[in-house]
């Protein structure tokens, strides 16, 4: 797959969500592997959110967030967290006050998510946003 996204979760298990197929089609699986990448199981294949590529993900605190992205709808602005490793996902929002993006950069820092930058299908983004829980920004 390409223009996936790697993170970690809070037990240490790296994470590999999302991205595109061989043949162009996004994706929507969640990858994990517990030692050091010898051996990958599958968290899940229906994580909620729809198949997408050029997205972040952020480990912060117990959660692991995926936010926005490029997807089989168009660009994307949700915001989906798992507190179990990328087994089950809840939609924090529907609709983040940062806009449809992709190809941006994302953190957590001190408690806190932040997006910055990107592209919206029409321009290259130059703000950044915070949230403390993904719901609100």
């Amino acid at each position: 797959q390409e223009g996936i996204h790697v993170t970690w979760a809070a037990d240490g298990a790296a994470l590999v969500i999302g991205g595109a197929t061989a043949d162009a089609l996004t994706a929507h699986d969640v990858w994990r592997s517990a030692d050091g990448g010898a051996t990958w199981t599958l968290a899940t294949a229906t994580p909620g959110w729809a198949g997408r590529t050029h997205h972040e993900a952020v480990a912060l605190g117990d959660a692991v967030f995926v936010l926005g992205g490029f997807g089989e709808f168009g660009y994307c602005d949700d915001c989906w967290a798992s507190r179990d490793g990328g087994g089950t996902w809840e939609r924090r929002t529907a609709a983040a006050a940062w806009g449809p993006r992709a190809m941006h950069a994302a953190c957590g820092f001190r408690g806190a998510l932040y997006v910055a930058g990107g592209y919206d299908g029409r321009e290259c983004r130059g703000d950044v946003w915070a949230s403390v829980d993904g719901a609100r920004w």
